[in-house]
Protein backbone atom coordinates (compact mmCIF):
# COMPACT_ATOMS: atom_id res chain seq x y z
CA UNK A 1 0.00 0.00 0.00
CA UNK A 2 1.49 3.35 -1.00
CA UNK A 3 0.95 6.57 0.90
CA UNK A 4 -1.55 7.70 -1.77
CA UNK A 5 -3.82 4.67 -1.51
CA UNK A 6 -6.73 4.19 0.83
CA UNK A 7 -8.47 0.89 1.32
CA UNK A 8 -11.63 2.67 2.41
CA UNK A 9 -14.25 4.85 0.77
CA UNK A 10 -14.82 7.30 3.64
CA UNK A 11 -11.46 7.24 5.46
CA UNK A 12 -8.56 9.44 4.23
CA UNK A 13 -5.49 7.63 2.90
CA UNK A 14 -3.19 8.93 5.65
CA UNK A 15 -5.39 7.30 8.32
CA UNK A 16 -5.69 3.92 6.62
CA UNK A 17 -2.48 2.29 7.83
CA UNK A 18 -2.88 3.26 11.55
CA UNK A 19 -6.49 2.05 11.45
CA UNK A 20 -5.50 -1.32 9.97
CA UNK A 21 -2.74 -1.71 12.58
CA UNK A 22 -5.30 -1.29 15.37
CA UNK A 23 -7.70 -3.71 13.70
CA UNK A 24 -5.02 -6.41 13.79
CA UNK A 25 -5.32 -6.53 17.59
CA UNK A 26 -8.99 -7.61 17.40
CA UNK A 27 -10.88 -10.68 16.34
CA UNK A 28 -14.52 -11.80 16.03
CA UNK A 29 -16.01 -13.17 19.24
CA UNK A 30 -18.06 -16.35 18.93
CA UNK A 31 -21.13 -16.65 21.15
CA UNK A 32 -20.91 -20.43 21.33
CA UNK A 33 -18.43 -23.18 20.58
CA UNK A 34 -18.98 -24.24 16.99
CA UNK A 35 -16.82 -26.44 14.83
CA UNK A 36 -15.10 -24.97 11.81
CA UNK A 37 -13.36 -26.59 8.87
CA UNK A 38 -9.84 -26.85 7.56
CA UNK A 39 -6.81 -25.51 9.39
CA UNK A 40 -6.99 -22.09 10.96
CA UNK A 41 -6.40 -19.97 14.04
CA UNK A 42 -9.47 -20.91 16.11
CA UNK A 43 -9.55 -23.44 18.91
CA UNK A 44 -11.74 -26.30 17.74
CA UNK A 45 -14.32 -28.16 19.80
CA UNK A 46 -12.58 -31.36 18.76
CA UNK A 47 -9.27 -32.83 19.87
CA UNK A 48 -6.85 -33.21 17.02
CA UNK A 49 -3.25 -32.92 15.94
CA UNK A 50 -2.61 -29.25 16.64
CA UNK A 51 0.36 -27.83 18.53
CA UNK A 52 -1.40 -26.94 21.79
CA UNK A 53 -1.66 -29.65 24.47
CA UNK A 54 -5.25 -30.36 25.55
CA UNK A 55 -5.36 -33.22 28.09
CA UNK A 56 -4.35 -36.77 29.04
CA UNK A 57 -6.85 -39.57 28.60
CA UNK A 58 -6.83 -43.34 28.92
CA UNK A 59 -5.44 -45.27 26.00
CA UNK A 60 -8.16 -46.90 23.86
CA UNK A 61 -7.78 -49.53 21.19
CA UNK A 62 -7.01 -47.88 17.89
CA UNK A 63 -5.14 -44.90 19.38
CA UNK A 64 -1.80 -44.00 17.83
CA UNK A 65 0.85 -45.56 20.08
CA UNK A 66 3.13 -42.63 19.27
CA UNK A 67 0.83 -40.44 21.39
CA UNK A 68 1.34 -42.54 24.54
CA UNK A 69 2.87 -40.48 27.34
CA UNK A 70 5.28 -42.93 28.96
CA UNK A 71 5.97 -40.89 32.11
CA UNK A 72 2.28 -40.63 32.97
CA UNK A 73 1.77 -44.28 32.01
CA UNK A 74 4.56 -45.37 34.38
CA UNK A 75 3.22 -43.21 37.19
CA UNK A 76 -0.33 -44.56 37.11
CA UNK A 77 0.59 -48.03 35.81
CA UNK A 78 -1.88 -47.87 32.92
CA UNK A 79 -1.44 -46.35 29.46
CA UNK A 80 -2.30 -42.70 28.86
CA UNK A 81 -2.19 -40.74 25.59
CA UNK A 82 -1.70 -37.04 25.02
CA UNK A 83 -4.40 -35.18 23.09
CA UNK A 84 -3.82 -31.86 21.38
CA UNK A 85 -6.10 -28.97 20.58
CA UNK A 86 -7.15 -28.88 16.96
CA UNK A 87 -7.27 -25.52 15.21
CA UNK A 88 -9.76 -24.73 12.48
CA UNK A 89 -11.08 -21.84 10.43
CA UNK A 90 -14.52 -20.30 10.11
CA UNK A 91 -15.71 -18.17 7.24
CA UNK A 92 -17.11 -14.65 7.58
CA UNK A 93 -19.66 -13.73 4.91
CA UNK A 94 -20.63 -10.08 4.37
CA UNK A 95 -24.03 -9.45 2.77
CA UNK A 96 -24.16 -5.85 1.52
CA UNK A 97 -27.40 -4.08 0.70
CA UNK A 98 -26.68 -1.96 -2.41
CA UNK A 99 -30.32 -1.13 -3.17
CA UNK A 100 -31.52 2.30 -4.25
CA UNK A 101 -32.34 3.39 -0.69
CA UNK A 102 -28.68 2.92 0.25
CA UNK A 103 -27.49 5.43 -2.35
CA UNK A 104 -30.46 7.75 -3.03
CA UNK A 105 -29.24 10.48 -0.63
CA UNK A 106 -25.65 11.01 -1.71
CA UNK A 107 -24.69 13.06 1.36
CA UNK A 108 -25.60 10.19 3.70
CA UNK A 109 -23.01 7.87 2.07
CA UNK A 110 -24.78 4.82 3.47
CA UNK A 111 -23.47 2.52 0.75
CA UNK A 112 -19.90 3.74 1.27
CA UNK A 113 -20.28 3.16 5.02
CA UNK A 114 -21.48 -0.42 4.39
CA UNK A 115 -18.54 -1.03 2.05
CA UNK A 116 -16.06 0.32 4.61
CA UNK A 117 -17.47 -1.77 7.43
CA UNK A 118 -17.25 -4.88 5.26
CA UNK A 119 -13.64 -4.07 4.34
CA UNK A 120 -12.64 -3.33 7.95
CA UNK A 121 -14.26 -6.43 9.42
CA UNK A 122 -13.14 -8.52 6.46
CA UNK A 123 -9.53 -7.43 7.01
CA UNK A 124 -9.88 -8.35 10.67
CA UNK A 125 -11.16 -11.82 9.72
CA UNK A 126 -8.27 -12.34 7.30
CA UNK A 127 -5.83 -11.51 10.11
CA UNK A 128 -7.08 -14.62 11.90
CA UNK A 129 -6.92 -16.78 8.75
CA UNK A 130 -10.70 -16.84 8.30
CA UNK A 131 -11.80 -16.71 4.64
CA UNK A 132 -13.87 -13.60 3.95
CA UNK A 133 -16.70 -13.63 1.42
CA UNK A 134 -18.46 -10.54 0.10
CA UNK A 135 -21.85 -10.54 -1.64
CA UNK A 136 -23.62 -7.47 -3.03
CA UNK A 137 -27.38 -7.43 -3.61
CA UNK A 138 -29.59 -6.76 -5.57
CA UNK A 139 -27.81 -9.04 -8.03
CA UNK A 140 -27.81 -8.10 -11.69
CA UNK A 141 -28.28 -10.69 -14.41
CA UNK A 142 -24.89 -11.89 -15.64
CA UNK A 143 -22.97 -9.59 -13.30
CA UNK A 144 -20.54 -10.59 -10.57
CA UNK A 145 -21.99 -10.04 -7.12
CA UNK A 146 -19.77 -12.31 -5.03
CA UNK A 147 -16.04 -12.43 -4.30
CA UNK A 148 -13.97 -14.49 -1.85
CA UNK A 149 -10.69 -13.49 -0.26
CA UNK A 150 -8.27 -15.61 1.77
CA UNK A 151 -5.30 -13.25 2.16
CA UNK A 152 -4.74 -9.74 3.46
CA UNK A 153 -2.50 -9.16 0.47
CA UNK A 154 -5.56 -9.38 -1.81
CA UNK A 155 -7.86 -7.10 0.16
CA UNK A 156 -7.47 -4.31 -2.42
CA UNK A 157 -9.03 -6.60 -5.01
CA UNK A 158 -12.09 -6.73 -2.75
CA UNK A 159 -12.11 -2.93 -2.64
CA UNK A 160 -12.09 -2.79 -6.44
CA UNK A 161 -14.90 -5.35 -6.58
CA UNK A 162 -17.05 -3.34 -4.18
CA UNK A 163 -16.38 -0.13 -6.12
CA UNK A 164 -17.40 -1.74 -9.41
CA UNK A 165 -20.38 -3.77 -8.15
CA UNK A 166 -23.71 -2.43 -9.50
CA UNK A 167 -26.00 -0.62 -7.07
CA UNK A 168 -29.61 0.48 -7.16
CA UNK A 169 -32.87 -1.36 -7.65
CA UNK A 170 -35.04 -3.17 -5.14
CA UNK A 171 -33.55 -5.65 -2.66
CA UNK A 172 -34.97 -9.13 -2.14
CA UNK A 173 -33.49 -9.86 1.28
CA UNK A 174 -34.86 -13.44 1.66
CA UNK A 175 -33.37 -14.33 -1.74
CA UNK A 176 -30.02 -12.82 -0.69
CA UNK A 177 -29.97 -14.80 2.56
CA UNK A 178 -30.83 -18.01 0.69
CA UNK A 179 -27.81 -17.36 -1.54
CA UNK A 180 -25.58 -16.96 1.52
CA UNK A 181 -26.81 -20.29 2.89
CA UNK A 182 -26.02 -22.02 -0.41
CA UNK A 183 -22.49 -20.62 -0.26
CA UNK A 184 -22.07 -21.83 3.34
CA UNK A 185 -22.80 -25.46 2.35
CA UNK A 186 -23.28 -26.47 5.97
CA UNK A 187 -20.00 -24.98 7.24
CA UNK A 188 -19.80 -22.92 10.41
CA UNK A 189 -19.14 -19.22 10.39
CA UNK A 190 -20.46 -15.70 10.76
CA UNK A 191 -22.78 -13.77 8.46
CA UNK A 192 -22.77 -9.97 8.72
CA UNK A 193 -25.77 -8.26 7.12
CA UNK A 194 -25.10 -4.58 6.31
CA UNK A 195 -28.33 -2.81 5.40
CA UNK A 196 -30.59 0.12 6.18
CA UNK A 197 -33.37 -2.48 6.60
CA UNK A 198 -35.83 -0.15 4.84
CA UNK A 199 -37.59 -3.26 3.68
CA UNK A 200 -41.01 -4.78 4.50
CA UNK A 201 -40.84 -6.21 8.00
CA UNK A 202 -41.98 -9.77 7.07
CA UNK A 203 -39.10 -9.94 4.60
CA UNK A 204 -36.28 -9.00 6.97
CA UNK A 205 -37.77 -11.23 9.65
CA UNK A 206 -37.79 -14.18 7.24
CA UNK A 207 -34.25 -13.51 6.03
CA UNK A 208 -32.68 -13.17 9.49
CA UNK A 209 -34.62 -16.13 10.85
CA UNK A 210 -33.44 -18.48 8.10
CA UNK A 211 -29.81 -17.41 8.57
CA UNK A 212 -29.91 -17.89 12.34
CA UNK A 213 -31.85 -21.13 11.98
CA UNK A 214 -28.99 -22.85 10.14
CA UNK A 215 -26.51 -22.66 13.00
CA UNK A 216 -24.67 -19.59 11.72
CA UNK A 217 -23.63 -16.72 13.94
CA UNK A 218 -25.43 -13.67 12.52
CA UNK A 219 -24.76 -9.96 12.96
CA UNK A 220 -27.10 -7.25 11.70
CA UNK A 221 -25.53 -3.81 11.27
CA UNK A 222 -28.23 -1.21 10.75
CA UNK A 223 -26.88 1.57 8.48
CA UNK A 224 -28.63 4.91 9.02
CA UNK A 225 -28.03 8.25 7.35
CA UNK A 226 -28.22 11.72 8.93
CA UNK A 227 -31.07 12.70 6.59
CA UNK A 228 -33.27 9.92 8.02
CA UNK A 229 -33.52 11.46 11.48
CA UNK A 230 -36.29 13.85 10.50
CA UNK A 231 -38.44 14.96 7.59
CA UNK A 232 -36.80 17.49 5.28
CA UNK A 233 -37.37 21.21 5.69
CA UNK A 234 -39.44 22.48 2.80
CA UNK A 235 -40.90 25.80 1.75
CA UNK A 236 -44.23 24.18 0.94
CA UNK A 237 -46.48 22.60 3.56
CA UNK A 238 -47.41 19.66 1.31
CA UNK A 239 -44.73 17.82 -0.69
CA UNK A 240 -44.63 14.77 -2.90
CA UNK A 241 -42.29 11.95 -1.84
CA UNK A 242 -41.22 8.91 -3.85
CA UNK A 243 -40.16 5.46 -2.68
CA UNK A 244 -36.63 5.18 -4.05
CA UNK A 245 -36.95 1.46 -4.78
CA UNK A 246 -40.57 0.88 -5.82
CA UNK A 247 -41.11 4.28 -7.44
CA UNK A 248 -44.44 4.78 -5.66
CA UNK A 249 -45.29 8.42 -4.85
CA UNK A 250 -47.34 10.00 -2.10
CA UNK A 251 -48.20 13.51 -0.99
CA UNK A 252 -47.61 14.30 2.68
CA UNK A 253 -48.06 17.34 4.86
CA UNK A 254 -44.96 18.76 6.55
CA UNK A 255 -45.90 20.05 9.99
CA UNK A 256 -44.89 19.35 13.57
CA UNK A 257 -47.37 16.51 13.93
CA UNK A 258 -46.11 14.69 10.82
CA UNK A 259 -42.53 15.18 12.03
CA UNK A 260 -43.43 13.65 15.39
CA UNK A 261 -45.13 10.71 13.71
CA UNK A 262 -42.12 10.18 11.42
CA UNK A 263 -39.63 10.16 14.30
CA UNK A 264 -41.86 7.79 16.24
CA UNK A 265 -42.18 5.42 13.26
CA UNK A 266 -38.40 5.33 12.68
CA UNK A 267 -37.71 4.70 16.39
CA UNK A 268 -40.33 1.93 16.44
CA UNK A 269 -38.74 0.33 13.36
CA UNK A 270 -35.32 0.30 15.02
CA UNK A 271 -36.79 -1.11 18.24
CA UNK A 272 -38.62 -3.95 16.45
CA UNK A 273 -35.51 -4.86 14.47
CA UNK A 274 -33.30 -4.78 17.57
CA UNK A 275 -35.77 -6.78 19.69
CA UNK A 276 -36.18 -9.41 16.96
CA UNK A 277 -32.39 -9.80 16.69
CA UNK A 278 -31.95 -10.15 20.43
CA UNK A 279 -34.67 -12.79 20.58
CA UNK A 280 -32.80 -14.90 18.00
CA UNK A 281 -29.34 -14.25 19.53
CA UNK A 282 -28.34 -12.12 16.55
CA UNK A 283 -25.81 -9.37 17.17
CA UNK A 284 -27.43 -6.00 16.44
CA UNK A 285 -25.60 -2.71 16.04
CA UNK A 286 -26.74 0.65 14.74
CA UNK A 287 -24.26 2.52 12.55
CA UNK A 288 -25.58 6.09 12.70
CA UNK A 289 -22.88 8.75 12.18
CA UNK A 290 -23.72 11.95 14.08
CA UNK A 291 -22.99 14.06 10.99
CA UNK A 292 -22.08 13.66 7.33
CA UNK A 293 -18.53 12.44 8.12
CA UNK A 294 -18.84 8.64 8.34
CA UNK A 295 -15.06 8.17 8.15
CA UNK A 296 -14.57 9.56 11.66
CA UNK A 297 -17.38 7.42 12.99
CA UNK A 298 -16.03 4.28 11.28
CA UNK A 299 -12.97 4.14 13.54
CA UNK A 300 -14.92 4.76 16.74
CA UNK A 301 -17.62 2.23 15.81
CA UNK A 302 -15.19 -0.54 14.86
CA UNK A 303 -12.51 -0.04 17.50
CA UNK A 304 -14.67 0.94 20.48
CA UNK A 305 -18.36 0.26 20.04
CA UNK A 306 -18.21 -3.25 18.55
CA UNK A 307 -15.72 -4.50 21.22
CA UNK A 308 -17.84 -2.82 23.89
CA UNK A 309 -20.91 -4.70 22.63
CA UNK A 310 -19.01 -7.98 22.64
CA UNK A 311 -18.99 -8.60 18.87
CA UNK A 312 -15.20 -8.11 18.74
CA UNK A 313 -12.56 -8.92 21.33
CA UNK A 314 -8.84 -8.64 21.78
CA UNK A 315 -6.57 -11.49 20.72
CA UNK A 316 -5.61 -13.92 23.45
Amino acid sequence: MTSLESLFFTLPAERTRPFLARLESLRVRYQRRIHGWGRGAHVSVYAGTGMEFREFRDYAQGDDVRQIDWKTTARFERPFVRTFQNEDSRFVHFLLDASESMRSVAADRKLDSARDLALALGYLALCTEDPALFSVFPATAGGQHHVACTSRARVFSVRRFLAAAPSGGELDLPEASAYVLRQARGRSGTVVVLSDFLYPEPGWRQALRQLAGHGLQVAAIHIQGPSERDLPRAAEQVIQVRDSETGQTRRIAIDEESRRMYRHAMAAHRHRLQSFCYALRIWYASFAPPDARPGDYLEDFTLRQLPGMGFLRGKV
